[in-house]
């Protein structure tokens, strides 16, 4: 039988309202959404609950397994989401799997890629990670992600905001700066969808912690 090593994608803590979770980066953890305050994590192994790696599939994108992965994926798991809603690319994305992330998106029809409860996606999570090999795939796979992913952020920034949700704003936020951070020759582009979407949204407010102010009531 084969033999895998124990991982966990699980981490719900309530500390101060906050909410922390984790994807598994090899032999690390990866946090995101996690608050300023990190001085309370606690992992925890909670083998009954939905928040443990459910499948094959799943572990052999940790293991760095491709045939194995190629053998069990297909149609019906590879949208499969955890409870964050992290689906295979985003698993693949943070273990720097660039071979995998190019076979889900030439077999599986992705238009855009799917985003998770904190507004990422296998591109936002890739950044993070610093995983240029995936960024590149999926750049060259969908030429049109960095863009659209971006228009979909500020967008859902202007909702979250109006929503007075301030949490979900400023995960939105960091994943706007980390797009617009690693593309330079975007950035005139970028910087006019804000101009064009955000700022009209908002009159009277002339900066990002403005709009964080506004949710505070």
């Amino acid at each position: 039988m084969k033999k895998f090593s124990l991982f966990f994608l699980s981490l719900v803590n309530f500390y101060n309202s906050q909410i922390f979770s984790t994807l598994i980066l090899r032999n690390r953890f990866i946090y995101f959404n996690a608050s300023d305050d990190k001085s309370l994590i606690d992992l925890k192994n909670i083998s009954s609950d939905k928040t443990i790696l459910q499948s094959q599939l799943m572990l052999a994108i940790i293991e760095g397994d491709i045939d194995e992965f190629e053998n069990l994926a297909d149609k019906n798991n590879i949208d499969d989401e955890d409870i964050y809603g992290n689906t295979a690319l985003m698993y693949a994305a943070v273990n720097c799997q660039d071979e995998i992330i190019a076979h889900i998106l030439k077999n599986f029809d992705y238009v855009r890629l799917p985003f998770n409860k904190w507004y990422q996606s296998a591109l936002t999570l890739a950044y993070q990670v610093n995983c240029l090999d995936v960024v590149e795939v999926i750049t060259y796979l969908l030429p049109d992600e960095i863009m659209n992913e971006f228009e979909f952020l500020i967008t859902n920034f202007v909702k979250e905001i109006k929503m007075k949700h301030l949490h979900a704003a400023k995960n939105i936020k960091k994943n706007i700066d980390l797009i617009f951070n690693n593309n330079r020759s975007m950035q005139s582009k970028m910087t006019d969808l804000v101009q064009t979407i955000l700022w009209p949204a908002f009159p009277g407010k002339v900066n990002w912690q403005q709009l964080f102010d506004s949710c505070i009531v």
